[in-house]
């Protein structure tokens, strides 16, 4: 759901705010009393690449480059990679609001609670709105706050209604002059914004909304202990568009009990969530081991994919480690290839999964114990990918570019998009005609063959490579 009048809302209201301060008692300290730096003469471009990037409920695009900060609080915090000194600025993307009367309502309890923790409060301007095609009302403020130390911080507090919830989204800074600096990246990011809960896949009692899948897919792994592969978690969505189409009850509100118990188990601290997880996994597989359902049956099976060997041994081989392993060097040709993203065909995933099975035993035991943080890394890879800039990501392509087998499946790449050019219209075109050239026999024996050239000489390689993320759950 983007809304265009907000966003110029804000934007208008964060330059008036960098105007207002000047007048202002609170005072930006390092710039001298009631003043501001002269503003600098050049402004930050645009940025050439935006990646496409997620806050719960928010969907925005993200400049490469810009650095994002996930907080134990649910709030993700975006910035750019580089501050002058003293100064910093970012958008805040907070966990969205139960609805509880008008956005302005919501607008209002923030800002008591910001008058309470604040040593002082200063209003910039009256409360703006704008209401959306459907009447849903969009409200904001530019406001400062000065800290006990008497620091001075300008927000710009954004409260959008989205169907049973009310968005907050907030700007922050300490610098006018580096609001204006950063005013096109922001106007970009913030035209970018679309939520999650407003876009349905599929009509019923309730919708099922592109959020509810999400959340599903999270508290999924979460009870699993597992990260899924992207080809799992699409599994999860096409069976619940099917059953919103379908009007299965009895899956419908499975969900809805699913997300009550992702609210229940956020609520609690570490320990008691650890014990809850344990508790609600040997309950969930007792259930789905005895039902007779696709969809449980699946999850069984995500389960033992991430837990039960393929190959016994310390560690052993399970099948979420080779399937992660598949994903990855794919990913990674795909970059260097530069053709678009494509995914391994089950048929080569079953064949790399039996051959390091088989051989699993006779691998490096330092490249055993490397392997199986494979799920975990790639994880990592799909959410730290984003966070790189242009050059970054040059050069980890360059190092991909380095290892043989990723080389040879790029190559493949290239030449199934120059031998079936005239059947490629387009970017879909290209991965379907990739994903029906993977399925013939030829094809998945040479690629699953290139890629187990590469499991025990080049993972080591992989996963130094990736030690710079961290995949949180």
């Amino acid at each position: 759901m983007r809304n265009g009048k907000l966003i110029l809302l804000t934007l208008t209201a964060l330059s008036c705010a960098s105007a207002a301060a000047a007048d202002n008692p609170l005072e930006f300290k390092q710039n001298g009393p009631g003043k501001f730096a002269t503003p600098p003469a050049e402004t930050a471009a645009a940025p050439s690449a935006m990646t496409q990037a997620r806050a719960d409920n928010v969907l925005f695009t993200m400049p490469d480059g810009w650095r994002r900060k996930d907080q134990d609080d649910g709030v993700t915090a975006i910035f750019p990679p580089e501050f002058p000194k003293d100064q910093w600025i970012e958008i805040r993307f907070v966990p969205g609001e139960p609805k509880n009367g008008s956005a302005r309502d919501h607008l209002a309890r923030r800002i008591e609670l910001i008058k309470k923790s604040t040593a002082g409060f200063r209003a910039l301007a009256d409360i703006a709105a704008t209401r959306g095609a459907e009447g849903a009302e969009a409200v904001l403020q530019p406001i400062a706050v000065q800290d006990g130390e008497g620091k001075t911080t300008l927000f710009v507090l954004c409260y959008a209604e989205a169907g049973d919830l009310v968005q907050p989204i907030f700007v922050a800074t300490n610098s006018g002059p580096l609001y204006q600096q950063h005013s096109q990246i922001l106007a970009k990011i913030l035209e970018s914004v679309r939520f999650a809960n407003q876009i349905k896949l599929a009509e019923g009692t309730p919708p099922l909304t592109l959020l509810n899948v999400y959340r599903v897919q999270e508290i999924l792994e979460w009870i699993l202990d597992v990260p899924m592969t992207q080809d799992q978690k699409k599994t999860i969505e096409d069976h619940l568009v099917k059953a919103w189409k379908a009007n299965d009850r009895s899956e419908i509100d499975g969900l809805a009990n699913l997300l009550t118990t992702r609210e229940q188990a956020n609520q609690l601290e570490k320990t008691k969530r650890d014990f809850a997880r344990q508790t609600l996994q040997d309950q969930a597989l007792k259930t789905w081991r005895a039902s007779k359902d696709d969809i449980d049956q699946f999850l069984v099976g995500v389960y033992e994919a991430g837990h039960k060997p393929l190959a016994a041994g310390d560690p052993a081989l399970t099948r979420q480690v080779t399937d992660s392993v598949s994903e990855l060097m794919y990913f990674m040709a795909s970059q260097v290839d530069g053709g678009g993203e494509v995914t391994p065909a089950i048929e080569v995933k079953d064949q790399l999964a039996q051959k390091m099975a088989a051989n699993w035993s006779k691998m490096d035991p330092a490249a055993r114990e490397q392997m199986v943080k494979m799920p975990m890394l790639w994880a990592a890879v799909r959410a730290g990918w984003p966070d790189l800039n242009v050059e970054q990501r040059k050069a980890m392509v360059g190092q991909f570019a380095g290892m043989d087998p990723v080389k040879q499946l790029a190559t493949y790449f290239a030449k199934v998009r120059q031998d079936n050019k005239a059947k490629i219209a387009s970017q879909q075109n290209y991965l379907e005609v990739m994903r029906n050239v993977q399925r013939q026999h030829e094809s998945y024996t040479a690629m699953s063959n290139v890629m187990y050239s590469a499991h025990q000489a080049n993972m080591m390689s992989i996963y130094s490579m990736g030690n710079g993320w961290a995949y949180k759950r």
